[in-house]
């Protein structure tokens, strides 16, 4: 049988900040974030092979942008000693609803593999004196990056190794820093790149990156609630380079046909028992809209 298509949502809430060594305190510091979203399914990618047993993936990955540069975390992210400190950070950096459609497969008509990955990018910088134009050219080398490397692992997908692994990611995301660093030193005009150079100016400086990514199977295994987005970056200077952690704190939701209400209601935040009608007579907010649009 072939595998169903999964309604997934993607939700990155906040970012959790801890001072986890001696150091210096700090309150809103310009740390701002770059959020990219990706897939790799059967809408851009196909598998090529006449069998079920052989055959490499062909096509694109998909990859989802959202805006921000300098300043986009409202309040500004702290850090404290002995305090955990919470930032929201916004849905339209956040949060991500998409269709994970099974892979189709050439001259086989009307037959499709599973095998599918969501995932999510995150990029923290710290501000400083860089113009906010060539920040700007930064983040869309971010986007092409991510999309050129994940487009490199779609031909390395086969029936022999058909997954995603961990060392895919880690070179996936060591090309992506160096686009994005290079994107950005490039962007600079002479005089900045003199003023850096003479200490009277300071560029924004690259803080870490946070991935995490689902297969489908682990979608379709997650619990009702949802499975733990639960990603981090740890940064600090020559003399402690753990000073401090930034843990990236979400939940992605799945829901497979047969559709399921109490799948939906949970991942509205309405634990069983609660009933639709009850859901319904509450308030409706911006985040329910979605998400109903998302999974109906």
């Amino acid at each position: 049988m072939n595998p169903a298509p999964i309604r997934t949502q993607m939700r990155v809430e906040n970012i959790s900040t801890q001072l986890t060594s001696t150091g210096t305190a700090f309150e809103n510091p310009p740390i701002y974030l770059w959020s990219v979203f990706f897939k790799i399914d059967g809408s851009t990618a196909q598998i090529n092979a006449t069998s079920l047993t052989s055959g490499t993936l062909q096509g694109t990955a998909t990859v989802v942008p959202t805006p921000g540069n300098q300043g986009d975390l409202p309040g500004g992210v702290q850090a404290s000693f002995y305090l955990v400190e919470t930032t929201a950070i916004p849905s339209t950096l956040g949060a991500y609803a998409t269709t994970l459609v099974p892979f189709p497969i050439s001259g086989l008509s009307g037959v499709t593999l599973g095998g599918m990955v969501i995932g999510w990018l995150g990029i923290l910088l710290y501000q400083e004196d860089t113009p906010a134009d060539d920040i700007a050219a930064g983040h869309q080398a971010l986007n092409s990056a991510v999309q050129q490397a994940l487009d490199n692992v779609i031909p390395t997908i086969s029936s022999s190794s058909p997954m995603i692994t961990p060392a895919d990611i880690a070179n996936a995301t060591s090309q992506v820093r160096s686009q994005v660093i290079g994107a950005i030193i490039n962007a600079l005009s002479i005089w900045n790149k003199l003023a850096t150079v003479l200490n009277t100016e300071f560029q924004d400086a690259y803080v870490g990156t946070a991935i995490q990514y689902f297969t489908d199977s682990q979608l379709l295994g997650s619990p009702v609630q949802g499975l733990p987005i639960n990603a981090q970056i740890v940064w600090g200077g020559k003399d402690d380079p753990n000073l401090y952690t930034f843990t990236f704190n979400g939940t992605v939701l799945a829901n497979a046909p047969p559709y399921s209400l109490r799948r939906v209601l949970t991942g509205l935040g309405h634990a069983p028992p609660a009933s639709l009608r009850a859901v319904m007579g509450a308030p409706i907010k911006p985040s329910l809209l979605a998400w109903i649009e998302a999974v109906t």
